[in-house]
């Protein structure tokens, strides 16, 4: 989950979220809802030929703001707005 709330902690919608895996590749894109929350499950690795080929760690991105993410659970990122 990522959250962008604004100094006031209440939620900024329409902020644009990127998420990159850790090739670097965009896996995600979207923008907040009303609340200012956005819901995406990540995979942490796949399967090629039997070959576990991990994803993680993700960069999660809004704005100019970035936070690198490991994939050990499920997760909340939250990110302050301007």
């Amino acid at each position: 989950e990522v959250q962008v709330t604004d100094r006031k902690g209440k939620g900024v919608a329409g902020e644009e979220v990127r998420i990159m895996d850790g090739s670097g590749t965009e896996v995600f894109s979207q923008s907040t809802g009303m609340e200012g929350t956005i819901i995406c499950e990540l995979p942490e690795y796949s399967l090629i030929s039997s070959e576990k080929v991990f994803s993680s760690p993700y960069t999660v991105i809004t704005g100019k703001k970035e936070e690198i993410v490991e994939l050990t659970r499920n997760s909340v990122v939250t990110f302050l707005s301007r």
